[in-house]
């Protein structure tokens, strides 16, 4: 009897680790199948809540509100979209803060872009899958995890002098990898913007500066460091920018996509005015006679020629306006910008439709 009763705890602690492994191996088994049935999701319908938000900049959800603007049923700021292909032709536009707009979207260069083709008998859409924040590497990632989904005949590739050169991001960590994280954190970030005011948000004036002239300088200031001809911040970022470019290549060919840059000037490379202030503002860091304004624009074309990668630089262009298709102390196109954007991009994209939807 004393034997047995001695035996009775350490029968009991047996049982209770047996049930503890038992959890685990549920929890863990529970976690692999979501994972894996997020990951079959993903591949069979796109969507933004398992694409890494911290890569993209901006926490984006289907139907979400921005000011007084619903994104759309894949959480880009544009009509709702749909895999299927409703028309012969289809653009996909990646690109940073100047395709997802400042402007009113009726009034952004790619919405005006697809209008006019359309007018013109085109059967051709244009889907704006434009992100604030993002830079070569999130346009390589974008194009991996969602573009490619919705067929494109066409990707177009906006891509910003001023500061698609420096904005890069650190690589993921091993945990941002799976998909049941991004979930997560899509979830928590979700409910957070429910919570948020939208009051900060404000109606759109074409005429009203955005930021004060100090921050405004100071922007184009950390931007002023590519067009300096004394320093090699130019040659090492050039570097990182052409690999992704390059691999952006390599995946539209094997899919038969084909694949086009709009090379998209900083303001201070097409404003004398503006050039003068900052090098008054600044002479150590913008000294007069020692810049290079060009120069980014012109390696970048001459590489991408090199690749056989049609682009359209809308530099010239945009010298002959200069400020007045800016948005004053803003850094972005104002309505006018836009619609001479969409008028230059225009012949680059007809150019590239097959023949038989000319």
């Amino acid at each position: 009897m004393k034997s047995e009763i001695g035996r009775g705890p350490s029968l009991r602690s047996h049982d209770w680790r047996k049930r503890c492994i038992a959890l685990c191996m549920g929890i863990i088994v529970s976690l692999l199948i979501l994972e894996g049935g997020l990951r079959i999701a993903q591949h069979l319908f796109p969507i933004s809540l398992l694409v890494d938000s911290d890569r993209l900049s901006v926490n984006r959800y289907p139907g979400q509100v921005w000011g007084n603007v619903k994104l759309n049923n894949f959480g880009f700021k544009d009509a709702d979209f749909s895999i299927k292909k409703n028309h012969r032709v289809r653009v996909v536009a990646l690109g940073d803060s100047f395709a997802w707009g400042i402007v009113p979207r009726e009034y952004n260069y790619l919405t005006l872009l697809e209008r006019s083709l359309q007018s013109d008998g085109l059967d051709v859409d244009v889907l704006n899958m434009g992100i604030p924040g993002i830079g070569p590497e999130e346009y390589l990632y974008m194009l991996r995890h969602e573009a490619l989904f919705f067929h494109p005949d066409i990707v177009l590739v906006s891509f910003f002098i001023g500061n698609d050169f420096i904005d890069f991001h650190p690589p993921l960590q091993w945990f941002e990898r799976f998909y049941i994280y991004q979930f997560a954190k899509y979830c928590h970030g979700f409910f957070r913007s429910v919570e948020r005011s939208l009051a900060a948000f404000r109606a759109y004036r074409d005429y009203v500066p955005t930021f004060k002239k100090e921050k405004f300088f100071e922007i184009e200031k950390i931007r002023s460091v590519l067009f300096r001809k004394d320093n090699d911040v130019l040659r090492k970022r050039m570097r990182n920018v052409l690999l992704k470019i390059k691999e952006m290549d390599s995946i539209c060919r094997k899919n038969g996509v084909a694949l086009a840059f709009v090379l998209i000037p900083d303001q201070m490379q097409v404003d004398p005015e503006l050039q003068q202030q900052l090098s008054e503002r600044f002479p150590r860091e913008i000294p007069v006679g020692k810049m290079q304004w060009e120069v980014p624009n012109r390696v970048l074309g001459q590489y991408l020629s090199g690749l056989g990668i049609p682009y359209m630089d809308l530099l010239d262009a945009f010298k002959a306006g200069g400020a007045a298709l800016y948005k004053p102390r803003d850094t972005h196109w104002n309505i006018a910008g836009n619609a001479l954007a969409a008028e230059k991009i225009k012949a680059t994209v007809i150019n590239l439709l097959p023949k038989e939807s000319k």
